[in-house]
């Protein structure tokens, strides 16, 4: 990390070779939260473009945390969902098992836009999560649930598909149903000997909830929360206590569903948590949302908010030729 103008930036460098020898440029890794700038030795003339990407930290409460993942290079990572005051519902990544974040957890963050993450809600977080609080009220959790909740019009997942958002916090109409599919694409992944950071493709099965919203859409949705794969884990011999567990198809209880797309399948919605309280008939909840001062359309992100917390800057910054 380096500070230029009083921002902490990151500094991605595209170098072209002409083949040339002789060239000396000043370099840096691309993806680590600790950069290490320095001059390395290149071969040719060196016309050198970079990319400033600033950070800024966040402060925020985890709605959901989904199981893990492992990546191309065997490290397994998380990611989670957040709701912050300055960019509403944001979605940050890569969590690793020692940030220890889980949900209900308050969380403050160094945090970037990624070069290879589009969507307008996700972040890379810089280094590790801080853990400063947790939210323990249940009253107050269901809260901020309520002010989650997407208000608008017909159906939630053709509204964020149309308006290329990727993140709703919806609840559905009716009874929820349940079912697991056996996975086609299993695989062991090596050093799992800590049932709680398991990779979702070591799991024979995968979960499912069949909604319906308030538009009368029916949605067949993969369950990728932490805690479900983790309860298929401590209940091998009956992984449907998953579902009894959460209360779903119980009547008497009302559930909220925090959903999230896929990178790179836009139109695949999944459910990262689901809430659940039982219904009591009263409504306490207070508004936290534009009341206190939120940007218009609070809590969804808009293009507005992430502009002004974030500068992105392109220079171009020397050409050294050899003499």
């Amino acid at each position: 990390m380096i500070t230029i103008d009083g921002q902490n930036v990151h500094a991605i460098w595209v170098a072209s070779n002409k083949k040339q020898p002789g060239t000396y440029a000043l370099v840096s890794d691309r993806h680590s939260s600790a950069h290490t700038l320095g001059w390395r030795f290149f071969y040719g003339a060196m016309r050198v473009k970079y990319h400033i990407a600033s950070t800024d930290t966040v402060i925020g409460t985890v709605l959901a945390v989904g199981a893990p993942n492992a990546t191309r290079d065997g490290r397994k990572v998380m990611c989670c969902i957040v709701i912050t005051e300055s960019l509403g519902l944001v979605r940050l990544y890569p969590l690793k098992w020692s940030d220890k974040v889980r949900q209900w957890a308050i969380i403050e963050a160094v945090i970037t836009k990624s070069s290879k993450d589009s969507r307008l809600e996700s972040f890379r977080v810089c280094g590790d999560v801080a853990v400063i609080g947790v939210v323990k009220q249940q009253q107050e959790r269901n809260d901020i649930l309520d002010d989650c909740l997407w208000s608008g019009d017909g159906d939630p997942i053709k509204s964020m598909n149309a308006e290329k958002a990727s993140i709703v916090v919806v609840q559905s109409s009716g009874t929820v149903g349940t079912k697991l599919e056996p996975r086609d694409d299993t695989r062991c992944e090596d050093g799992e000997d800590d049932p709680w950071f398991i990779a979702q493709k070591s799991y024979p099965l995968k979960p499912y909830i069949v909604w319906k919203s308030k538009a009368g859409d029916m949605h067949e949705t993969h369950v990728v929360a932490h805690e479900f794969y983790y309860g298929m884990q401590k209940n091998v011999e009956h992984p449907h206590r998953i579902f009894e567990n959460a209360h779903i198809g119980d009547p008497d209880w009302c559930h909220w569903l925090v959903l999230g797309n896929m990178n790179n399948r836009r139109n695949v919605w999944v459910a990262a948590a689901i809430h659940r309280q039982k219904k009591t008939g009263s409504d306490t909840r207070i508004n936290f949302g534009p009341d206190r001062g939120m940007f218009d359309g609070w809590p969804y992100c808009t293009e507005a908010a992430v502009r002004a917390m974030f500068v992105d800057l392109q220079r171009q910054l020397f050409t050294i030729d050899d003499t």
